[in-house]
């Protein structure tokens, strides 16, 4: 009887160890495209999973393009959004992290991703080809959220800009 309480006892901490949350700690918002994090005595890079971010669009755009144009101008009009996750994300505090391909799926509000929420705001759009089933809902409802309200991107259709200028190379 002692040998399967102490076998039930293991099993239950592994259980425990196995489902403890990847944490670490926010060093700086480099911008909403880009964390910083630190997690025992590495740091590293974090970058919103699934999605494409507004400043992703924006650098890499051509200096004197239509769509580099248009984002500065809602950049003009509206100067907080491109401090969003600076906001949202506080330095030096600890956050749930996964990895997913070369990615962060950041936890930054309870069970909202970094990526839903930017998404929300029309701040990102879903990568093209993103088949994670996960997510994919989640994203979605986000995204067309903020497309139905026109927020960020959607605001002057700057993704069909940006796309235009993309697919023209």
């Amino acid at each position: 009887m002692h040998k399967l309480s102490s076998f039930f006892v293991l099993l239950f901490w592994g259980v425990l160890i196995a489902n403890e949350p990847n944490l670490a700690i926010l060093q700086s918002v480099i911008s909403n495209d880009t964390q910083k994090f630190s997690q025992k005595m590495s740091h590293f890079i974090c970058k919103p999973y699934g999605v494409v971010t507004l400043e992703k669009l924006y650098n890499t755009s051509a200096i004197d393009s239509l769509c580099r144009k248009s984002v500065e101008s809602l950049y003009a009009q509206d100067p907080n959004i491109r401090y969003f996750s600076l906001r949202l994300l506080k330095p030096m505090q600890t956050y749930h992290v996964e990895f997913q391909e070369k990615s962060c799926v950041l936890y930054a509000n309870g069970e909202k991703t970094l990526s839903e929420l930017l998404l929300a705001e029309g701040l990102a759009f879903i990568k093209p080809a993103f088949g994670d089933d996960v997510f994919n809902a989640v994203f979605s409802k986000a995204q067309m959220a903020a497309k139905l309200s026109k927020k960020g991107l959607w605001r002057e259709n700057i993704l069909k800009e940006c796309m235009v200028e993309l697919y023209k190379e």
